[in-house]
């Protein structure tokens, strides 16, 4: 199917405000590919100040530094090719926070409910109710 991407946030994030930034995707084309990543901006980034341009292939993000920081750290890693290996790759807002991001690319997820399957372990085990998932490969 293509790659999988599992976004947990373990713990909740405050942010000032008033900044905007365009991000271009390359990788990903489908209509619901874009509106996963500005899903996953909105509800495990808080950034609801949002907008996306699919024939452009943009997501424009209005918001405070940090939560701009956050889109710019968190896009790159969900707009891959599809089949693109990679590790976990953690974000912290800063070093004095305990709040974390990590990304996880799941390879054997290939189905909506494998990947469903996954998130109600994650959140039986760890107790994190945060988790969003993206089952779009880089279309």
């Amino acid at each position: 199917m293509g790659k999988l991407a599992l976004v947990l946030f373990l713990a909740s994030v405050a942010f000032g405000q008033d900044a905007e930034r365009v991000f271009h995707l390359t990788n990903l084309t489908a209509m619901t590919s874009l509106q996963e990543v500005a899903t996953i901006l909105r509800t495990v980034g808080e950034i609801p100040q949002l907008s996306v341009d699919i024939a452009g292939r943009t997501v424009t993000v209005k918001g405070t530094a940090d939560q701009i920081a956050l889109a710019d750290w968190l896009i790159p890693k969900l707009d891959v090719a599809a089949g693109s290996p990679q590790a976990p790759q953690e974000y912290r807002a800063s070093s004095d926070s305990d709040d974390v991001m990590v990304v996880f690319n799941l390879a054997q997820a290939t189905t909506s409910q494998d990947m469903q399957e996954i998130i109600t372990s994650v959140r039986v085990v760890t107790d994190i109710q945060k988790i969003f998932c993206s089952l779009s490969a880089a279309s």
